[in-house]
């Protein structure tokens, strides 16, 4: 097992009268299986990188769209049934940290033929 720890800070002002300030961080206990880190490039073909069937404890996710494209988008969807339902729609730099329940399939898509840059990693819950 091992200790990784996750930081949220978001800082700003001019969206209302007043500014906007979180500073979280949470440690979280993690083992095997995981993937530190991995990129791929994402065609309009789905790219599994949670397998419902073999997820059997709660993951801890990191995507981030690392492309250079700033119109092209990368999808995180889950499975519900057979209907894929939409988790986050990702932008140029944008990323998501978030946890996967056991048994939940990921996957990624993107919006070009010639591929969109992705990084991911995940963590399994101890």
């Amino acid at each position: 097992m091992a200790t990784i720890t996750a930081n949220l800070i978001v800082n700003g002002a001019g969206i209302t009268s007043d500014p906007v300030a979180v500073n979280k961080n949470k440690q979280l206990t993690v083992g095997a299986p995981a993937i530190e880190s991995a990129s791929t490039a994402v065609t309009t073909t789905e790219v599994i990188i949670l397998d419902g069937a073999a997820n059997t404890v709660v993951n801890y996710l990191y995507v981030c769209h690392t492309g250079t494209s700033t119109s092209a988008t990368l999808t995180i969807r889950t499975q519900t049934g057979s209907t894929d339902v939409v988790v986050a729609t990702l932008l140029q730099g944008e990323f998501v940290f978030i946890p996967v329940a056991a048994s939940t399939k990921i996957n990624l898509l993107g919006s070009a033929d010639t591929g969109v840059a992705a990084e991911y990693a995940y963590f399994s819950k101890a």
